[in-house]
């Protein structure tokens, strides 16, 4: 089962812009339930220059610092990965059948990515819509977030 973007089959990172790190996601599965979540494709690391002066792959760009008095110049490069044959991380999903893999959103850091899955899952009533598979909302909200409330 591969990833859909815009109508689209995404097959590796080749098929998502180079400055998409994180994409907001929704697998559909066989007994009509759905699970929205966030996944990291990229990541960036910092590593010093190499000495001929050449860029290694995947290079992003050079920084300047300073370091103990020292000027010291990184470079920044990028790595993938893996996603394209990712389910999704809750264990309450583990063995069931997948219909279809959405990305909904496509994010450059993951400020942005979890806003987005927030958003959907507060406007979904996610922790409280059996139609949904999650279980809490940024691990601090759970199904019983009410029982704390007092009825009138």
């Amino acid at each position: 089962m591969n990833w859909i973007y815009k109508g689209r089959e995404i097959l590796s990172h080749d098929d998502l812009p180079l400055e998409c790190n994180w994409f907001v996601y929704k697998i559909k599965y066989k007994d009509n339930t759905e699970y929205i979540g966030i996944k990291k494709i990229r990541t960036t690391l910092e590593r010093l220059s190499l000495k001929n002066g050449k860029k290694r792959d995947n290079h992003i760009e050079f920084k300047n610092r300073n370091k103990n008095g020292k000027r010291v110049c990184n470079e920044i490069t990028f790595a993938n990965k893996p996603f394209t044959n990712y389910v999704g991380s809750s264990n309450e999903n583990k063995g069931k059948e997948i219909s279809s893999k959405e990305i909904t959103h496509l994010c450059r850091n993951q400020r942005t990515a979890t806003y987005l899955e927030a958003y959907y899952l507060f406007n979904n009533d996610a922790i409280f819509n059996s139609k949904l598979n999650n279980k809490n909302i940024l691990g601090k909200f759970y199904d019983n977030a009410l029982d704390g409330l007092i009825k009138e």
